[in-house]
């Protein structure tokens, strides 16, 4: 997604073209209208993030705003796809495009303005879909609203049509069939046989029924999901080796990049009439009569076809499978699109009452037409269309937690949605039990609200009778950074990083929120929760007390590759008092309590944390885990205070101090806080950028400072001073103690170090300026070296990296210098909401019901006070602010 110019310089695209503002409820799925007027990035039909292979890659080229228009008047006419790209009807006929779109986003809205000279009419496209904070169920809706504004600046009459084409007759090049997956725990060194190569996985997950089952099915292991890599082989041997875990031996022309407790085996089989698996059909002629099996076959949902000798093979299943690779192959989804659609909605002509219609589209095309009159003047008139995919009512078969929805609708069933672990386990009692087991089917929400087959046809129309409202709070939304006094870059940020919750997340039939780590890890990490519970608390405090209330495992150990972590004990006890803070609801933290009180209390040693790749479970204590342990003792002694358990209080202060002195003692080098300590070995003064990722919750919480402020300052210093490049900082320096930067350890930016950073600065009253530069030069890059506004990276590359990935070198490699490296769509950046606490130092403090205010300096002091805040005061001399109210 990037061109290279003739003097090897690296030229992204155009805002837009790499990710673009999602489209889709709040985990309903999620499709991105980009600017060239593609449709990308699809998230339905059961295509999750962690598990979609195709999602990245696959565009459905026949989904096509159009519009035409025509003067009678004046005898001209104009008829053209609202794309760039070349769409193509037939080998040998291409269907017209506009010149130019000029794409605008800024979550939740899309908007494209088109320029081509063809249309003597002003034409702006926007696209939505509901986004309310506070209300999950206003902001579930699967639905998509397009609506086109027309500007008329001639003096004629103009007949205006706005059309959209609607995919899902047939996915080429793709297969939806059965498979299973597992996670490789361990692996065998190869050997190789004359052109092969042979070695076994070990690995959890499999189900044991079906062991026997598995010899000679191909596998796969991806390098990422959505990665056009992948290496393939066949399973020789499967055998079970404890209750948990089976050995597979596999062979292969080539050699596997399989990491363990991170790469996921797929094995694909031969189908046959089993389980999921209605009907095989040989000899089909045609993909049409494969589809019309699929319609007449009551409990079908989708089918596949694949090319034999005589004829297509088609393969009829009774669930919907996750679309995959596979040349030649044809796949489709049972169901039909729904356009419900409202004439002039935005303003009529006269004040003209015009009738709303609805049209039925069968997964073909829907067109909606507008006449625009206009006498001598030039003003607005506008078309609204909501899209819906839904089940035929005749359809189902009786198998009622197998529904579509509408076009945004993903994971509607999804059996393989958790074929990886969604938690990492914890080494302390949480209190509560993951439900599911691997592979369960979970449903999604949406499908009890809109469960019968009509009221899953009303989705669109749901949308319409709530429009006033969705727009109401869509503008209220936008209007919040419109008026905001941060600069542009900031502003951005923070309205268009809520979008990640659209990418990642989901919401299950009885109602549990879940989201993905990431694009590349189909995973729901307690520890990474923290990361993103900032804006989720500000903006659906129901979401954090529901993923504390069903989220966290007790488990010791769980059967698909789980870890022993020390950042996810600190990770639920700062939640638990963050979204107390947030809501004021007493109940969080009584029936929290004991968990909070059975967490294990001692320095955290030998554990992993969230920066896995630097193995901190093979050193004694780290820095990272043992700054947030002091966060986690300071949290749980405010917890212990505001529900007035003094004996706990005391015995959280009496470790607090303890451990305080013990990391003086064992990380502290003089000037920064060394990344590990070993008891024995060499003392390696290798830095971790962000260290201090404690420290900032404990001024976010206003819990104080966990260690003396000078030390703090003189760690951020040297993070600073070693770490520092234009794309942000360093994550790790000095890992092998000998002063060089490796490609792939040394030399890559995780993102978040460096909002993490510039946060603690302003809180430590660093002048603005400097204490902003880490998190500029983040946002810089993604505003203009990557031009992609919609997908933070977990990781990027830092300076005088090439693309074979190794460091120092120029040409002949090519530099991909601050290019994305791995990990799309990851969520760890929205830890930059916590700048937004810095800058206002706004607290709101429950137990007192006051939210008080003292922006740091060299922020704007203008009082804005709104009625709501009649009981608020304003002390001039000092520049602080304070509300408070009555019980």
């Amino acid at each position: 997604m990037y061109r290279i110019s003739s003097e090897g310089a690296v030229i992204p695209p155009p805002v837009g073209m790499r990710s673009s503002s999602p489209l889709g409820g709040l985990g309903t799925g999620s499709v991105e209208l980009r600017s060239d007027g593609s449709f990308r990035d699809w998230l339905v039909d059961n295509e999750g993030p962690g598990l979609c292979e195709i999602c990245k890659r696959s565009i459905k080229e026949e989904m096509v705003l159009a519009v035409k228009a025509s003067s009678a008047e004046n005898g001209w006419e104009v008829a053209k796809a609202l794309t760039t790209k070349t769409v193509r009807l037939s080998e040998h006929e291409l269907l017209p495009t506009v010149d130019e779109l000029v794409y605008r986003g800024g979550f939740p809205v899309s908007s494209m303005q088109v320029a081509d000279r063809s249309f003597p009419l002003n034409l702006t496209l926007f696209a939505y879909s509901p986004f309310s904070p506070f209300d999950v169920a206003m902001s579930s809706i699967p639905s998509i609203a397009f609506e086109l504004l027309v500007d008329n600046p001639t003096r004629s009459a103009c007949n205006v049509t706005f059309g959209l084409t609607l995919p899902l007759l047939a996915e080429k090049d793709v297969v939806r069939l059965p498979f299973q997956t597992a996670t490789v725990v361990g692996m065998t060194g190869h050997v190789r046989k004359e052109s092969r190569f042979e070695g076994v996985f070990t690995v959890v997950g499999l189900e044991e029924e079906e062991e026997a089952k598995l010899v000679g099915c191909e596998l796969k292991v991806s390098t990422g999901h959505g990665s056009s890599s992948e290496w393939r082989g066949r399973v020789l041997d499967v055998r079970r080796s404890d209750s948990e875990r089976q050995q597979v031996t596999w062979t292969s022309s080539s050699l596997h990049s399989a990491q363990v407790n991170q790469s996921v085996l797929l094995l694909q089989c031969e189908v046959r009439e089993d389980g999921d698996v209605l009907a095989v059909l040989p000899g089909m002629p045609s993909l049409s009569a494969c589809r019309t099996a699929c319609e007449e076959a009551l409990e079908c949902l989708c089918w596949s076809a694949l090319p034999v000798n005589e004829g297509l093979k088609c393969v009829l299943l009774r669930t919907v499978y996750p679309a995959r690779w596979r040349a030649g192959g044809w796949a489709g989804v049972r169901g039909e699109w729904r356009v419900q659609d409202t004439s002039g909605m935005r303003r009529k002509e006269g004040g003209e009452e015009e009738e709303e219609e609805e049209e039925k589209a069968e997964m073909n095309a829907a067109r909606v037409g507008l006449q625009v009159r206009r006498e001598g003047e030039s003003h607005a008139s506008g078309e609204l269309m909501v899209v819906g995919l839904t089940e035929r009512e005749e359809g189902g078969g009786g198998r009622e937690d197998a529904v579509h929805a509408s076009c945004t609708a993903a994971l509607a069933r999804a059996p393989t949605a958790l074929s990886s672990c969604m938690a990492h386990t914890e080494d302390t009692a949480y209190g509560r039990k993951w439900k599911e087991k691997e592979g369960r089917d979970v449903g999604n929400a949406y499908a009890t609200r809109f469960s019968s087959a009509q009221a899953r046809r009303d989705a669109a129309e749901y949308h319409l009778r709530h429009e006033p409202r969705i727009l109401r709070t869509i503008s209220s939304w936008n209007k919040i950074f419109a008026e905001s006094s941060l600069d542009h870059p900031l502003i951005d940020f923070l309205m268009n990083s809520v979008s990640n919750f659209i990418k990642t997340g989901f919401l299950t039939a009885d109602g549990r929120w879940r989201q993905f780590e990431s694009f590349s890890c189909n995973d729901e990490p307690v520890h990474l929760h923290l990361y993103r519970s900032i804006p989720l608390a500000l903006l659906f405090p129901q979401l954090v007390r529901n993923i504390l209330d069903t989220g966290p495992i007790d488990e010791p150990k769980f059967p698909c590759g789980s870890r022993m972590m020390g950042d996810s004990n600190p990770g639920f006890v700062l939640s638990v008092l963050n979204l107390f803070m947030s809501t004021g609801d007493r109940r969080v933290l009584l029936d929290f309590l004991e968990p909070v009180m059975s967490s294990r209390f001692g320095l955290p040693r030998h554990l992993q944390n969230t920066y896995d790749w630097f193995h901190f479970h093979l050193k004694d204590v780290s820095a990272y885990n043992a700054v947030l342990y002091l966060a986690q003792l300071a949290a749980a002694e405010r917890i212990a205070a505001l529900v007035q358990d003094d004996s706990f209080q005391h015995y959280c202060q009496l470790h607090l101090s303890k451990a305080q002195e013990k990391v003086k003692e064992l990380l502290w080098n003089g000037r920064f806080l060394r990344a590990w300590w070993n008891e024995e070995g060499e003392l390696v003064e290798a830095l971790h950028t962000e260290t201090l990722y404690g420290q900032l919750w404990a001024f976010q919480l206003n819990l104080g400072l966990l260690l003396p402020r000078e030390m703090l300052l003189s760690h951020l210093e040297a993070e600073m001073g070693i770490a520092s490049t234009k794309f942000g900082l360093l994550v790790m320096s000095n890992y092998s103690g000998r002063g060089d930067r490796k490609a792939g350890r040394d030399n890559l930016i995780w993102e978040a170090g460096s909002l993490t950073w510039s946060t603690l600065s302003v809180f430590l009253d660093v002048p603005l300026a400097r204490a902003l530069l880490p998190l500029s030069n983040v946002l810089d890059k993604y505003r203009r070296h990557l031009q992609d506004l919609w997908d933070w990276r977990d990781l990027t590359a830092g300076p005088g990296m090439d693309a074979s990935g190794e460091c120092g070198k120029k040409p002949p490699g090519v530099s991909v210098d601050g290019q994305p490296w791995c990990n799309s769509h990851y969520s760890r950046q929205l830890i930059g909401w916590s700048i937004l606490s810095a800058l206002s130092r706004g607290f709101y403090d429950p137990s007192q019901l006051k939210l008080s205010f003292e922006p740091a300096d060299g922020c704007p002091r203008e009082r804005r006070v709104t009625r709501s805040l009649s009981h608020c005061s304003l002390a001039e001399d000092e520049g602080s602010f304070s509300c408070s109210w009555a019980k």
